[in-house]
């Protein structure tokens, strides 16, 4: 049977991503360290855009763009080059001049292939045209005709906006560290017996490699330009900060004792597991550091990244103690929730109230407020996280997670509801209260429920904007904006040339 020209469209795209990744492969067994210490050092320079003393309020929303972008992409390489290239360090020919420009073009491109591959597959009216298909032409006036369409597409939209929420919250070394501590404080001991080490020599351990990378930086090393501003572009400037990111694993050894081996093997990357057709789901998220048998590549911003996300999902999988973490991460996700209603003159009157159908239970309500009008706030605090190929906007997972959502949520939350309409004075409930759904990240289901299905960000704005009758789709304009043109035509066309270009290079 012919194929459609959505699957035609999507079979290109899938095609053209297969042969970025040989030409990437084939270009990194020619790599050296050299090429993976530019990438490193690049992944420094981008995080850094938002502190640049010339740049302006307006500029942060293209920032943001370009950050974002660049980060997916240059932790793909990094991977990339030091599982396949040379283990090779020479600093009298440190980089071929020419392949880490062409490596940035490839995975730029591969990445904006990603994004079009996840986008098409919300739309039914494309056509192809051209040569072996290389043109395709997406009809996108039926979204708006389209209710159920146009409620996938806000959803996509709202996942991209609160992620950017999420990565802009950037913070210095130490009060990141310190967030680290309050958020993992109450699962210490589950740490210290996962990781054979405890939570405050974990910390000390973090911020004495960092320290190090910092001290170890040759300030003489880096290439100044007339102004006398460093020159992020030459190679001497690349080997100064590639050479800071070494560290000795005896230096380590020396200072904090070989207990800490367990957790430096945690936290090191494992080749076999690394997957190179899997661009966006970065296992260097879990593992950050670099092994190089002696030494160890750090790199503070994937060190930094990594260390939320690898401890939660250390935990969550750690054998005999998961259970304990699981059920106290859902009860700190609560003390979350309670301590930001408290904000908006909430206080807590119950948690886990079970709810009876006769001798039948019918669940639990995992949090109830009130505040001095005695408005009773019900909530069932959800403490999961989406899986990544919704979180990437694949249609097929998302209507997949809408259907267990309605099942597994919505209908058990609903049979609540309706029994609390006739008996919640059994529960010294009044009648003057609203059950809500609290999710860790914006689930799909918000757009598809009479229920008010909040993700914690927008639970908070929800209350803060004192208007406990507001409607999902009325919050969901007011915080998104999804109207509001972020970007004017002229900065559209530079961050679509921006981003099909590589950054630049050049020899002192």
């Amino acid at each position: 049977m012919e194929k459609t020209d959505k699957e035609k469209a999507l079979d290109k795209l899938k095609l053209e991503i297969k042969k970025d990744i040989l030409r990437i492969l084939e270009l990194s067994k020619n790599c050296g360290m050299g090429e993976l210490f530019y990438f490193l050092h690049y992944l420094h320079i981008i995080r850094l855009l938002n502190f640049s003393p010339n740049k302006k309020d307006e500029d942060d929303k293209i920032i943001s763009v370009y950050r974002n972008h660049f980060t997916d992409s240059y932790k793909y390489l990094i991977q990339v080059l030091h599982k396949f290239s040379k283990r090779e360090f020479n600093e009298n020919n440190l980089i071929d001049p020419n392949i880490p420009i062409v490596l940035n073009d490839i995975v730029l491109s591969m990445n904006s292939k990603y994004e079009n591959l996840s986008f098409i597959t919300l739309f039914s009216d494309i056509q192809v045209s051209g040569e072996r298909d290389r043109y395709f032409r997406i009809d996108m006036s039926n979204i708006l005709e389209d209710e159920t369409l146009y409620k996938y597409f806000q959803y996509s939209f709202r996942v991209n906006r609160a992620n950017d929420f999420d990565r802009d919250d950037l913070k210095a070394k130490n009060n990141f560290l310190e967030k680290f501590k309050a958020n993992y404080l109450p699962f210490g001991d589950i740490f210290e017996l996962e990781f054979k080490i405890s939570l405050d020599e974990f910390i000390q351990l973090i911020n004495y490699i960092l320290d190090k990378v910092i001290a170890q930086l040759n300030q003489d090393e880096l290439i100044k330009l007339e102004n006398g501003k460093v020159d992020v572009q030459a190679l001497g400037t690349i080997l100064a900060f590639g050479k800071a990111m070494i560290i000795n694993k005896v230096d380590l050894f020396d200072h904090f004792g070989v207990k800490i081996e367990h957790i430096l093997s945690r936290l090191s990357f494992n080749l076999d597991e690394f997957d190179i057709e899997q661009l966006r789901y970065n296992l260097i998220a879990r593992q950050p550091l670099l092994d190089y048998g002696k030494q160890i590549i750090v790199s503070p911003e994937l060190l930094l990244d990594s260390i939320f996300i690898n401890s939660h999902y250390s935990l969550l999988e750690a054998g005999e103690h998961k259970e304990e973490y699981k059920k106290r991460d859902s009860d700190f996700f609560v003390d979350k929730l309670a301590d930001k209603a408290a904000k908006y003159g909430y206080s807590e009157v119950e948690r886990e109230r079970e709810l009876y159908d006769g001798k039948k239970q019918i669940g639990d309500i995992d949090l109830i407020l009130k505040n001095s009008n005695n408005h009773f706030l019900l909530i069932e605090a959800k403490n999961h996280s989406i899986p990544l190929d919704v979180y990437f906007h694949d249609f097929q997972a998302m209507e997949k997670r809408l259907e267990y959502l309605k099942n597994e949520w919505e209908k058990k939350v609903n049979r609540r509801i309706d029994h609390l309409k006739t008996k919640s004075l059994n529960y010294d409930i009044p009648s003057n209260h609203t059950y809500v759904i609290v999710s860790k990240s914006p689930e799909i289901l918000s757009h598809f429920s009479e229920i008010l299905v909040l993700s914690e960000f927008e639970f908070d704005y929800w209350l803060k904007q004192d208007n406990i009758d507001s409607s999902f789709d009325l919050l969901f304009q007011d915080l998104y904006n999804m109207e509001q043109q972020r970007f004017t035509v002229e900065q559209l066309e530079q961050i679509q040339k921006d981003l099909n270009t590589g950054t630049t290079f050049k020899k002192e």
